[in-house]
């Protein structure tokens, strides 16, 4: 549910996990002073959990979602990891999903207090609302009834940001303003910093996609040079922000990016020459996070986004 692949759907028990030099088969990554590592999950013999890191805060610690199941059958579970310990995060009363084994939760965002922000399906499997967990006790988040909500990040003084009904929005102690780029006849807000300032990436009727800066009501468009499609997913307390692009060349595989004041700065990851490299979140170390999904996984990740999130921010698959 956040960041732009429907992970919002799609766009993610305990679990247990290093992180390793960065494997082909891995689908999540860690990039920090130009090398990459992976996040790895044990694998579960059965139904296959595909993971995708979304956020990292200060301390390292990361959130994301699982992927489960296959063909019709699918589902998520978000996951916190704090230093290679995993724990699964399900919103209770959340819709159950495939097996039981979790359904419709995708963590999004953390902040440095640990509180997270994300989106669930609820019981009936039929309306997304977003949801912050703070310290275990969860809130729901909805911009107006029987309108999926989808929330997509956090800043260290409680301010969430997120999308629903093709607006953005910022929730400042639950008052809610709406968020819109210029000319645009759709806008998705994906992250938010201490400062304030707030990062997404938002659509023209014409059919174009760009990223964008909103700096107290002022925006600033964001397209990485070259690009057909460009999406903002996150930013750091020093104005960095990160994202991925697509070519004309090839519009179907995702380029990671970092923007450093007016500096682009293409990377991909592993394995992501295939499938992509979707970069998600980064800290104020720098260190960023994102996904690369093997080709198998991809196509589920696909189903799972498309399925969940089918109203959500296209994050892999748009």
């Amino acid at each position: 549910m956040k960041h732009s692949w429907l992970v919002p759907v799609l766009g993610v028990f305990f679990f247990g996990g290093v992180t390793s030099a960065f494997a082909d088969t891995c689908c999540s990554f860690v990039y920090s002073g130009g090398s990459f590592s992976s996040i790895d999950y044990p694998v579960l013999s059965f139904p296959y959990p595909a993971p995708f890191a979304t956020g990292i805060n200060n301390g390292g610690q990361i959130v994301g979602f699982l992927a489960f199941g296959g063909g019709a059958a699918f589902g998520t579970e978000g996951f916190v990891d704090t230093g290679g310990n995993f724990t699964v995060l399900n919103v209770p009363n959340s819709y159950t999903g495939y097996l039981g084994l979790g359904g419709g939760t995708v963590a999004n965002g953390i902040n440095n207090s640990g509180e997270i922000v994300g989106s669930y399906y609820d019981s009936t499997g039929t309306r997304i609302s977003g949801f912050l967990d703070n310290g275990g006790v969860f809130t729901t988040i909805t911009v107006a009834a029987n309108t999926n909500t989808f929330a997509t990040g956090i800043n260290d003084n409680g301010q969430i940001v997120g999308y629903a009904a093709g607006s953005g929005f910022l929730d400042t102690g639950g008052l809610f303003s709406s968020i819109k780029a210029p000319g645009a006849s759709f806008t998705a807000a994906t992250g938010i910093n201490d400062n304030g300032q707030i990062v997404g990436y938002y659509r023209t009727s014409s059919g174009g996609e760009y990223g964008f800066l909103d700096t107290g009501g002022v925006f600033t468009s964001i397209s990485v040079p070259g690009a057909s499609a460009t999406k903002v997913e996150g930013i750091n307390d020093n104005g960095q922000v990160v994202g991925y692009y697509y070519t004309a060349a090839n519009p179907s595989v995702a380029i990671g990016f970092l923007l450093s004041g007016s500096n682009f700065t293409s990377f991909v990851a592993p394995g992501g020459g295939v499938t992509g490299t979707y970069a998600m979140g980064i800290n104020n170390n720098g260190v960023i996070v994102g996904s690369t999904p093997e080709p198998g996984t991809f196509a589920l990740v696909a189903l799972c986004l498309l399925g969940l999130f089918a109203t959500a921010r296209a994050r892999f698959v748009s």
